[in-house]
């Protein structure tokens, strides 16, 4: 089995050397040796029948490659799961589970549960709708498997602690750690990338639960307290990561559809509010992501001003299945980059059998 999955990671070229010029400091994360992808200046090559076509980096050094589509067409001649696989966990909210769905759909293959709720257990399966890409108890659906890839992600609500919802579903420090060591127990080991999305619950807990206006004044107060609540996490993870290996990123989010809802200050669609909820949100999480050299993807960057909103999502707030594609081959790139340029650099898979 061990030999079946190193010859699948082969062929979906995780293995080799790099080129020097690719171990060039431009562009290169400090400390990481392997190109930065997600926070660097790009544009958009139009594609044929999908909706935002590729992101390509300006960067000669740092070219993304199709790693997804190589994973995509390898599920197609393979049925072969291994703990030997590539895990990838995502400690985010609903934007995270559509990028599995559409994953899995993408892949032709079922969606399987992930649930660690704290007060109650969900289902321990996860039907498919009536339609294509729906499913029933949604909320605990949250893992693609496929021969090669694991993708998983786990819900914090956000940084806010003590507040609605966390009072019922635990707090964000506990939800990750449950997270960790339930995909370790399901997959047979630590991923070998944690991606932190600190999400759209943030900005709806000021606006909604809190019951405030929710004005600019008010949401800037909240900055500290954020920074202060996710180093929890982060610490917790960068323990993790020195331990098996694993690497860590954190993502930004993208501005809404309708980036100014006010209604009594106060946002009705989708839990959001307006367009500086976001900008201050991204603005936090980047701080987050220097202080604790974790690898940057800027949706944000990405999908700003390149396109109108109705083009890259599918609703007021998520993604659609093109846009997506785009999100989790820059996850995909960042991992086969670290594994090709340093070979001293350990993935989770193998620290965990080498421990």
């Amino acid at each position: 089995m061990f030999l079946l999955g190193y010859l699948a990671l082969w062929a979906l070229g995780w293995g080799g050397d790099l080129p020097n010029s690719w171990r060039r400091s431009t562009g290169l994360a400090v400390g990481q040796g392997v190109c930065s992808y997600g926070d660097l200046p790009g544009y958009w090559t139009p594609v044929e029948g999908r909706t935002v076509g590729n992101w390509t980096l300006l960067n000669q050094d740092c070219q993304l490659e199709d790693v997804l589509g190589r994973h995509l067409s390898f599920a197609k001649s393979s049925n072969v799961l291994s703990s030997d696989d590539v895990g990838i966990l995502i400690l985010g909210d609903s934007a995270d589970r559509n990028l599995i769905f559409d994953l899995c759909i993408e892949a032709g293959q079922q969606v399987q549960p992930f649930n660690i709720n704290l007060t109650y257990v969900g289902p321990k399966t996860c039907n498919r709708g009536e339609e294509w890409g729906t499913y029933k108890d949604v909320v605990n659906c949250n893992t693609c498997r496929i021969p090669g890839l694991r993708v998983t992600k786990e819900s914090i609500w956000g940084f806010y602690e003590g507040e609605p919802p966390e009072q019922r579903l635990g707090l964000p420090l506990e939800r990750s750690q449950a997270g960790m060591e339930l995909f370790k127990e399901e997959h047979g080991r630590y991923p070998d990338l944690v991606v932190l999305h600190s999400n759209y619950w943030d900005i709806a807990q000021i606006v909604l639960f809190r019951k405030w206006d929710a004005g600019e004044a008010e949401f800037v107060r909240t900055m500290q307290p954020w920074l202060h609540n996710a180093a929890k996490v982060a610490t917790y993870l960068k323990a993790k990561a020195q331990e098996t290996g694993m690497m860590l990123a954190y993502r930004t989010v993208q501005y809404p559809q309708l980036e100014n809802v006010t209604e009594s200050g106060a946002a009705k669609d989708h839990q959001i509010g307006q367009r500086y909820h976001v900008t201050y949100l991204n603005a936090a999480g980047r701080e987050l992501a220097r202080k604790f050299d974790m690898f940057l993807v800027d949706i944000e960057l990405m999908f700003q001003k390149f396109w109108s909103t109705s083009d890259f999502l599918v609703d007021n707030h998520h993604l659609n299945r093109d846009a997506n594609y785009e999100v989790l081959n820059i996850y995909l790139n960042l991992l086969r980059n670290a594994k090709r340029s340093s070979p001293h650099r350990r993935l989770a898979s193998q620290a965990v059998k080498m421990s």
